[in-house]
């Protein structure tokens, strides 16, 4: 049976996330869907002191980028929002995974 160090599930879990190495270009408006989709839900949080936390969340992922692009993914009809657990936005190709 493979053997993972602490460490290595450490670095498993924050490349998973997106967290592992800094974004290699500057951010554009498909990049934001593909962190959804690698994070696999993006959970909203109206509570907020700087900024939205989804917001928060994908600059952590992408560095600089136009927050304008996510509102725009759920008014595209790329996203939609799920409660799953906590209220989030998923990927659209995820809709049908989530009705019961």
């Amino acid at each position: 049976m493979p053997v993972l160090t602490r460490t290595d599930a450490r670095n498993l879990l924050l490349a998973v996330q997106g967290l592992l190495t800094p974004p290699a270009a500057p951010a554009a408006k498909p990049d934001v869907l593909a962190a959804i989709r690698r994070m696999g839900v993006l959970q909203i949080d109206t509570i907020h002191v700087v900024a939205r936390s989804p917001y928060l969340t994908l600059f952590s992922r992408l560095g600089e980028y136009d927050p304008t692009w996510l509102d725009e993914h759920l008014a595209e009809g790329r996203l939609f929002e799920y409660w799953a657990h906590a209220a989030c936005f998923l990927p659209i190709e995820d809709y049908p995974l989530q009705r019961r």
